[in-house]
């Protein structure tokens, strides 16, 4: 391979491996928006249960802002959730699947007249290095399609992440507020005189729970030893970018 093919190749190469790159930062997002978002629902829910019924102006804005930041974490959610499901990404063969395209090709050069001055084995390889160069190229496209998909569901998901962040703040700064100007109701304090309290009993009959035999032996009999049993080899694990099985969308 010449230079210059090489360098194609290389170029070919990187934007794959740039759009996997992309990939795994987009499930990092979505996962760790997903927790915020997870904390945060869980934190207003509570604000919301000690609220209880408003009575005056304060209460009334303090649970809309509530209400109205439970609604922006809902769709932000949505988008969350959409970045996430029917997701597929294409990747390039495996090494064993190329090296058997390669033995193919190998063979069949073998059984067919050559170019002069050329080996079957130079010919295998040659079209082999080309046909990965066209499934960069392939490759490459779709998953760049899929990114654009899952960046624009994203960014909407990210603007209604901010303003439910914002407006929890609002109502949290809210509710410190009306705790800080409500009266507190006076605190019961009660004297208990010592002398009141019935005395405890301080002992058992210890004789009166005779649990042993006569001569002082135990009658439990000894339990049988098993044999110790093999472990057996754990399972392979699954990996899936997408945990919901479902047709790519197009």
């Amino acid at each position: 391979m010449d230079e210059r093919n090489q360098n194609i190749s290389d170029f070919l190469k990187e934007q794959y491996q740039k759009e996997l790159d992309r990939k795994n930062d987009y499930t990092s997002r979505i996962t760790l928006m997903s927790g915020i978002l997870t904390i945060l629902g869980g934190g207003l829910l509570a604000m919301a249960r000690e609220l209880e019924m408003p009575t005056s102006l304060n209460e009334w804005i303090e649970g809309a802002t509530i209400a109205l930041s439970l609604v922006f974490i809902c769709i932000s959610a949505r988008w969350i959730w959409s970045a996430y499901t029917n997701i597929t990404y294409f990747a390039i063969p495996s090494p064993g699947d190329l090296l058997a395209f390669r033995d193919g090709l190998l063979e069949y050069y073998r059984q067919v007249d050559c170019p002069e001055g050329r080996s079957p084995q130079s010919i295998a390889d040659a079209e082999l290095l080309a046909e990965i160069d066209k499934a960069y190229s392939m490759l490459t496209t779709e998953n760049i399609r899929i990114n654009e998909r899952r960046s624009r569901a994203l960014k909407r998901a990210n603007k209604y992440f901010l303003l439910a962040i914002t407006i929890a703040t609002l109502a949290l700064v809210l509710q410190l507020y009306r705790n800080a100007v409500s009266p507190k109701p006076p605190q019961e304090v009660k004297i208990i005189n010592i002398r009141d309290l019935p005395m405890t009993q301080q002992g058992s009959n210890a004789g009166a729970s005779g649990g042993g035999s006569k001569d002082g032996t135990s009658n439990k009999q000894p339990m049988p030893t098993q044999a110790p049993k093999k472990p057996e080899f754990p399972p392979p694990r699954l990996i899936r970018e997408d945990f919901l099985p479902g047709k790519q969308k197009r």
